[in-house]
This record gives C-alpha cells, sequence and structure tokens, in this order.
C-alpha cells in the first residue's frame, strides 16, 4: 500500500495505546528480523521503539496509520524497515574498526591504524611543547633585552 492510499483510504483510526501494544505482540517476529538485519546495532526492543516514533513521524506529515488495519501495519512495518535497516547509518555500520584487530586478537590494533597514524613530529602534545619551548625562550630573550622593573615582573 502507499503513502497516497493511505492518505486517501482509512486514515481516520485513532491511535490508542492498546491498539499500538496489539500491534507490537502481533509482530513480534517482525522486530527480530528487522533487529537480525541491523547486525545487531538495533534489539527487538529498540525495534518497537523505534516504530512508536515512527508512528509520530507519519503522522507529522499528515499520515495517520490505523493499527487495526493490516495494510496499515505493514505500510508502518515497510518503513521501519527502510529506515533502520536500509537508510539509518549505514557509514557506521560497514565502517572497519580500527580499535580492534580483525581476527579478534587482544591488544592487537588493526593494520590500517598503523597506516593511518602519523609521525611523532605531529603529535599535537609534542608540538605544544615544542611551541612552549619555542615561546619561552623568545619571551627570555626579549626580557633580557630590555632591562626595566616591568620586565622582571613578567
Amino acid at each position: 500500500m502507499s503513502l497516497e492510499q493511505v492518505r486517501r483510504g482509512r486514515t481516520s483510526g485513532a491511535m490508542s495505546e492498546d491498539a499500538f501494544i496489539r500491534f507490537l505482540r502481533s509482530h513480534q517476529q517482525d522486530w527480530r528480523r528487522i533487529s537480525r538485519r541491523t547486525r545487531g546495532e538495533h534489539s527487538p526492543e529498540d525495534v518497537q521503539a523505534e516504530a512508536w516514533l515512527m508512528l509520530a513521524t507519519l503522522r507529522n506529515k499528515g499520515i495517520t496509520i490505523d493499527l487495526d488495519a493490516p495494510d496499515h501495519q505493514s505500510l508502518l512495518i515497510s518503513h521501519l524497515y527502510q529506515h533502520l535497516v536500509r537508510y539509518t547509518e549505514l557509514d557506521v555500520r560497514n565502517a572497519v574498526r580500527l580499535d580492534h584487530a580483525p581476527n579478534g586478537e587482544e591488544g592487537e590494533a588493526h593494520p590500517l591504524a598503523h597506516l593511518l597514524a602519523a609521525d611523532a613530529h605531529y603529535d599535537p602534545v609534542v608540538a605544544l611543547m615544542h611551541a612552549e619551548d619555542q615561546g619561552q625562550s623568545a619571551l627570555d630573550r626579549n626580557l633580557s633585552a630590555h632591562q626595566s622593573m616591568a620586565a622582571a615582573y613578567l
């Protein structure tokens, strides 16, 4: 069912908490399926909470979902699947974890982490210490050039 069909069709059904609870209980396998497809990013309980949020999102777009209508239920589940599995955080889900070795060895970083690491002279702490050393010596040179009471206080 398309969104346009829902808008033209039966959209006046009141959304009650009881209807939502019945909807959650009757679609347990869908919550588990969506959870598995997110590769553990969302638990089935997270998917159920996202269903509630998706109802509010659709309502803000002018679409009221009647949770007693099977075609409206499938529309909500399909929107939820698309949101959580296809479009949400694909960069994070498919990213390479640099803090873990690819074969799961403890204490080892990913080989890419060594390639991406900067040389020691690019380390911000080293650069700050170097700048402080340079700044202190320049200040000392300026103070020794101006023999005054203000220079002594500085």
